[in-house]
């Protein structure tokens, strides 16, 4: 099926460049396919493997989680062009839309991943993009093992950075913030996509803010559950 996918999409641009005739692959009909749920961490997990994470790796976690951000979100964002401190904001982007091109939304910080930022601002001074190699000083391109090493350590069961944007997704919907401002922070274009995310993984732009600072004040005050969810009792 992903085949296929990738055929037709390499079709339709021989249609759109080099006059190929029609699309044969879109009559192909897909294969049948279980697909395994993608494994959203329990939050308590997530914290696990933040402790045991150094500064600069805690300020991705944190924006990962307080972003929904795709796994190459971080690794492009420039202090200039896409973290506005005083303004407390930060930009979002993303390629999957319908013509390809690149769409940019910006999203409210909540208070604790903008003062993780403020501190690697002050550490690393600030210029070019925000996440470098400490050893060679140059922009991370990929970071595929990082978390994976950091759940070792951690001794918890290994997730990825999907598995922290699902995370994001599920703690929103267990706190009641409506499916179409979780489109609108997922960046997802169409309302389907976002409804099958998050029946897969079981607005404004101050929402996201707003529910997760809501999140960081219970859960300094020793409460680990951030969300009330229906009638069971937080522990």
């Amino acid at each position: 099926n992903k085949d296929r996918k990738h055929m037709a999409a390499f079709w339709e641009y021989g249609i759109k460049f080099y006059g190929f005739p029609p699309n044969p692959f879109r009559k192909v009909e897909k294969l049948p396919e279980n697909s395994e749920p993608h494994y959203v961490p329990p939050v308590e997990d997530f914290w696990k493997v933040y402790a045991v994470a150094d500064d600069l790796d805690r300020a991705m976690l944190l924006g990962l989680l307080y972003t929904a951000g795709r796994r190459s979100e971080p690794l492009r964002w420039t202090w200039e062009d896409d973290i506005d401190l005083q303004g407390r904001r930060i930009r979002l982007s993303t390629c999957k839309t319908a013509d390809g091109s690149r769409k940019y939304e910006w999203l409210t910080m909540p208070a604790t991943l903008h003062d993780a930022l403020i501190g690697l601002k002050l550490a690393t001074g600030g210029h070019g993009h925000v996440f470098t190699s400490k050893k060679t000083g140059e922009p991370y391109k990929e970071r595929k093992h990082f978390i994976e090493r950091l759940c070792r350590k951690a001794n918890v069961r290994g997730f990825n950075f999907h598995g922290i944007r699902g995370l994001t997704a599920s703690l929103l919907a267990q706190g009641g913030v409506p499916m179409k401002e979780i489109q609108h922070i997922l960046l997802h274009s169409r309302m389907t996509t976002t409804d099958r995310y998050i029946r897969r993984i079981g607005g404004t732009s101050d929402v996201l803010a707003a529910a997760f600072d809501r999140f960081d004040a219970t859960r300094k005050a020793g409460r680990v559950i951030p969300f009330p969810a229906g009638n069971k009792k937080a522990i």
